[in-house]
């Protein structure tokens, strides 16, 4: 009786590990989001939720073959910066493109800094005036001739437009060659009546054309800035931007030769923005975006970049549907402000959309923002991946600064 009763225990012992087994087995993706070590579940700062939540909360639905049958796998996306690693801080040291000890990130250079292996800080020396100058000059009248139309996605915008509008009028560039369209999309506020009368401003203006659209999109990532750019919503944040701006494209792009992109909540913008963009005579070129904190100068759009052997030897490590982010962290790669010591015009891997000039061209032939992640990008960052996957150029002016608010 004894032997049967240890028998009995040790059989339900088995069966109980068993269906814990399966269990697991079947909410894999649940325990692995929780219980298996990953590196990159790194928490941004902004956000209070533990690192597992968070990862809970970002999923994407994969269709996959099992036999003659589909089924849909969840699998995150997580955005995942690329980081320095083992790297010592003497390596980090030397990679610095300027003697931090002896010059102040507030002071005005006399020189040029020299290019650095990648960017260390996001500071951005000022240059003396006779130096930008030097970078800077052209004869705006050779750069005048080809009609440009301004593409704005909008959302939530309405405490922006009236200066964006004042920034837009007070472009040196001739108003006959310029077009102004909107992009409105599921504005909460008085976006879309906003939009609608600074148009009609334009018009009366002289602007070659101004029209508005609205798109009824859902799923837009809301809340403060701190909000919206939590590492862990960007796939979605980032996937929804970009169909908002192919819509925009779509719809607002005619007969134009070139297709500048910028942001409704710019804050400066040189009146030799356009003439200078031209200037390039490449495919895809971007100015610098920067913003001020407090005395120094940093980079506000940190989408434009260039890879290096650093980031390049980081994303052989990475799988087909990891979203690398920049931003987040000390990068590997160039930003584009460190990029003066090379000169006017410098080639990039990666662009930001708080002022883009794209030639209508490589839109009309399929140029766009990848809504999916395209060798490990998304959205403006994907469209120049894309871009140099399809033969066009992708260039940076780092001498010619907008700033954002």
């Amino acid at each position: 009786m004894n032997k049967f009763r240890q028998l009995k225990r040790t059989l339900s012992t088995i069966g109980i590990i068993v269906c814990c087994i399966m269990l697991i087995h079947i909410n894999f993706p649940w325990m692995k989001a929780f219980f298996q070590p990953d590196s990159r579940l790194i928490l941004n700062s902004a956000g209070g939720k533990s690192a597992a939540v968070k990862k809970m909360m970002a999923v994407r639905d994969f269709p996959l073959k099992y036999g003659n049958s589909i089924v849909q796998q969840t699998e995150e996306v997580i955005g995942v910066p690329l980081r320095q690693g083992d790297m010592s801080f003497e390596e980090i040291k030397k990679s610095r493109w300027i003697d931090t000890e002896k010059y102040s990130p507030d002071s005005e250079l006399n020189f040029v800094p020299p290019v650095p292996k990648f960017s260390v800080f996001d500071i951005v020396y000022q240059l003396k005036a006779n130096i930008m100058k030097k970078y800077l000059a052209l004869d705006k009248r050779k750069y005048e001739n080809q009609s440009v139309v301004i593409l704005t996605p909008i959302h939530n915008s309405e405490n922006d437009l009236v200066q964006y509008a004042q920034l837009i009028r007070e472009l040196d560039y001739p108003k006959h060659k310029l077009s102004i369209v909107f992009g409105e999309d599921g504005s909460e506020d008085q976006t879309l009546k906003v939009g609608r009368d600074l148009l009609d401003e334009f018009r009366q203006q002289g602007f070659r054309r101004a029209e508005i659209y609205h798109f009824n999109l859902t799923g837009q990532i809301t809340g403060d800035w701190n909000s919206i750019h939590d590492q862990v919503l960007q796939y979605k944040r980032r996937k929804h931007l970009a169909k908002a701006r192919n819509l925009l494209l779509k719809t607002g792009l005619k007969d134009e030769e070139y297709v500048l992109w910028i942001d409704a909540d710019v804050g400066v913008l040189p009146s030799d923005l356009i003439q200078q963009l031209i200037y390039a005579n490449v495919d895809v070129v971007t100015p610098c975006c920067l913003y001020k904190k407090g005395q120094y100068t940093n980079v506000y759009d940190k989408n434009s970049w260039r890879e290096t052997e650093y980031s390049l030897q980081e994303q052989t490590k990475l799988s087909k549907t990891q979203l690398v982010l920049e931003g987040y962290g000390p990068t590997i790669r160039l930003y584009l402000p460190h990029l003066r010591g090379e000169g006017r015009v410098v080639p990039l891997d990666g662009v930001g959309g708080c002022s883009l000039l794209v030639k209508a061209e490589c839109h009309r032939k399929g140029l766009n923002f990848p809504e999916e992640i395209f060798q490990f990008h998304i959205e403006t960052e994907g469209l120049a991946k894309l871009a140099r996957s399809m033969g066009f150029g992708v260039y940076g002016l780092p001498f010619v600064e907008v700033y954002h608010k």
